[in-house]
C-alpha cells in the first residue's frame, strides 16, 4: 500500500480479495487471499498484483454509473423493438456486487417495446439489478406488451442476502400483457 490508497479508502468492516500478492504479513487491512475463497464470500474491493484480473471477474457485464438508464430498449423513428434479451448483467452495483454504483435513472427501461426478456429461468441468465436511483426495471407505454421479467435479483445482492434497493423495484405504467 505504498500510495496509502487502501489506508484512506478501506473501512474496518470492508473485505478485500487479493490476487497475486506475496508477503501477506505486511498487509494492514481486512483481506482474503484468492486461495482461501469460499462460496458466498463477499468483497468490497479486488486487488491484483503482477497478474491479469481472473476470468471469473472479466466475464461479468457491468452496467453501472451511467448518467441516465443502464439499459434502454425503446421505440425510435416508428420502429418498435421486439425480441430483445437482457441476461447475465450487474446493473447498478460495483464489480464485486457489494455496493451501489447507481445508474442515474432506471436500471432497465423498456419504453414502447415488445417481447423483451429481462433475465431467465437459470442462474446463468439472471441479472442483478440493484442500487439504481430510480426503478430497477421500468416498463412504460401502451405498445409495451409481452415483456417478461424473470429470475432476477432486484434490490439485493446476487445471493438475495443483502438489500441494495433501487428507488423502486419494478414499475409497469400504461402497459398491459407483461409479466
Amino acid at each position: 500500500d505504498t500510495d496509502k490508497y487502501f489506508k484512506k479508502k478501506i473501512q474496518p468492516q470492508d473485505k478485500i480479495l487479493l490476487f497475486g500478492f506475496h508477503n501477506l504479513y505486511y498487509v494492514n487491512f481486512p483481506f482474503i487471499d484468492s486461495t482461501w475463497i469460499k462460496k458466498g464470500d463477499r468483497f468490497n474491493y479486488i486487488a491484483v498484483q503482477n497478474m491479469d484480473l481472473p476470468a471469473q471477474f472479466i466475464q461479468w457485464n457491468l452496467i453501472s454509473g451511467n448518467g441516465r438508464n443502464g439499459v434502454t430498449v425503446e421505440t425510435n423513428s416508428n420502429l418498435t423493438p421486439s425480441g430483445n434479451v437482457i441476461i447475465a448483467n450487474i446493473i447498478g452495483l460495483d464489480i464485486v456486487k457489494a455496493r451501489a454504483l447507481p445508474n442515474n435513472n432506471n436500471g432497465v427501461l423498456i419504453n414502447n417495446a415488445r417481447n423483451t426478456r429481462v433475465g431467465g429461468s437459470t442462474v446463468d441468465s439472471s441479472n442483478v439489478i440493484s442500487g439504481n436511483n430510480d426503478d430497477g426495471v421500468y416498463i412504460y407505454g401502451d405498445i409495451s406488451r409481452g415483456n417478461m421479467i424473470l429470475g432476477n435479483y432486484i434490490g439485493t445482492d446476487d445471493l438475495g442476502d443483502k438489500a441494495i434497493p433501487n428507488y423502486q423495484g419494478v414499475e409497469i405504467l400504461y402497459s398491459n400483457g407483461n409479466m
